[in-house]
């Protein structure tokens, strides 16, 4: 995946529910492009579908000139259209990086009207203005972890621990409901990959213990 640029005030759509003038720089008379990490959308899209409602992005891209008018950090993620703040009409904030931590998202800020997310590598949670460090918004895995082998056609609580902790390693399999279909099992062949196993589609052992430990 990769940062694109877009013509300012296009309306080119970008998935089922979002278009790139959402993502548009909110200064004025201050730039004509504007910067989207692919990744970004991916990751509000999955917001969208698991909440069922609309996400309202109050800040995304932002050109060097708005970034300083706003006070925002002079390496903040949203200068490389890699950051979204948004809100979801009846849903706090909380539950918003809540969910966001399980299907891991790694850069996330709870404040108490919005919710910021971005595409960083490493990790980093904070809590506010004041950037008080968070270890975790409480989206821990909440399922039970499996006793046996997870694959192709099984069902049960152990595959919702498998799909949750693929979700929030980035091998995303969408919604998590403890049955390992065909995206399930090709998420587990990508990370098995990633990590130098068999790229089996069988969740055992060794797959398992490489879950818990990145």
């Amino acid at each position: 995946m990769s940062v694109k640029t877009y013509k300012k005030g296009k309306k080119t759509k970008l998935s089922d529910n979002f278009n790139c003038v959402e993502f548009d720089c909110k200064g004025k008379n201050c730039c004509a492009e504007t910067k989207i990490d692919e990744k970004l959308i991916q990751y509000l899209q999955q917001i969208r579908n698991h909440f069922k409602k609309e996400v309202i992005i109050n800040s995304a891209y932002r050109c060097s000139k708005h970034n300083s008018e706003v006070f925002g950090a002079k390496n903040s993620f949203h200068l490389k259209g890699q950051a979204a703040d948004i809100s979801i009409k009846d849903v706090a904030p909380l539950k918003v990086a809540q969910y966001a931590e399980q299907i891991g998202i790694k850069g996330i800020g709870h404040y108490d009207s919005f919710t910021h997310i971005d595409t960083r590598s490493n990790k980093s949670f904070w809590y506010s203005s004041k950037q008080i460090k968070k270890d975790t918004f409480g989206g821990k895995n909440p399922y039970r972890e499996p006793v046996k082998n997870i694959k192709l056609g099984s069902y049960g609580s152990g595959v919702k621990w498998v799909q949750f902790e693929l979700n929030r390693v980035g091998f995303t399999v969408g919604e998590i409901d403890g049955i390992c279909g065909d995206n399930t099992e090709n998420s587990i062949k990508k990370f098995q990959k990633s990590c130098g196993l068999t790229a089996d589609g069988i969740c055992g052992k060794k797959t398992r213990e490489a879950l818990k430990n990145t």
